[in-house]
């Protein structure tokens, strides 16, 4: 009889590792079938750069509401002063965009993307030219000479509407499930998945608040370069 008991201990006991293994190579696949992927669009600010951005404190500067989506709420004020306090929004961004730095990892997963012969773009709620001021005093600018891979909100409705993400898919010929969207907040998120695309929720707090709209959740860009370097290029 003890003998039997061990027998099924011992049966349930491989039966569980093998489950065990079983998802841990699903596990494995998922990453693999994201990282590897040869159409990256980025989030800008908070995602390839260290977050510089005081929202509430922008706010406060325009008078908008507390809690309030800035650009919404000035494509809705009468077109004077919409026109106005967008010129402001810009002066405040330009100053922004002088105060960042790549954030950990950015050079790393840009390289190797880069090496591997990716297609990288930027969707961004800033405007083009900010985005283009942001990357050179970055460094990151060597990594998009294409001016048309940067969407700002000039170019395309801001996030979290898909039409930039969309526009970026077309001009590369990709279809959704060879694209991965990568971001910091949850319009990154919603733009990915709009399109069925692929969602990587970067938060360096570790705190996902959106796990439910990201494929994959990483705290640094270093971290998701770790695994394109394992999983990728293939």
């Amino acid at each position: 009889m003890f003998e039997d008991q061990y027998n099924e201990q011992m049966e349930a006991e491989i039966q569980r590792l093998e489950a065990e293994r079983l998802a841990l190579d699903a596990g494995h696949q998922a990453v693999r079938n994201i990282v590897s992927r040869k159409h990256w669009i980025f989030d800008l600010d908070g995602t390839l750069t260290v977050a510089v951005h005081d929202f509430n404190a922008i706010r406060e500067t325009l008078e908008i509401p507390p809690g309030a989506d800035i650009l919404e709420h000035l494509e809705a004020l009468p077109p004077e002063e919409s026109i106005l306090l967008h010129r402001k929004l810009d002066l405040i961004e330009r100053e922004l965009s002088q105060k960042t730095a790549p954030a950990s990892g950015a050079m790393e997963l840009l390289s190797l993307l880069a090496k591997d012969g990716c297609r990288i773009g930027i969707l961004t709620r800033n405007t083009h030219e900010i985005a283009r001021l942001t990357l050179k005093g970055t460094g990151l600018d060597e990594f998009f000479p294409e001016p048309s891979y940067i969407i700002g909100r000039n170019e395309a409705a801001p996030k979290p509407d898909p039409q930039g993400a969309l526009h970026l898919s077309a001009l590369w010929g990709a279809s959704p499930e060879d694209i991965v969207v990568t971001g910091d907040y949850l319009y990154d998120l919603l733009c990915g998945r709009s399109i069925g695309a692929a969602t990587i929720h970067v938060d360096p707090a570790g705190e996902f608040r959106w796990s439910e709209f990201s494929d994959l959740r990483v705290s640094s860009l270093q971290e998701l370069a770790a695994m394109r370097q394992q999983h990728g290029g293939i």
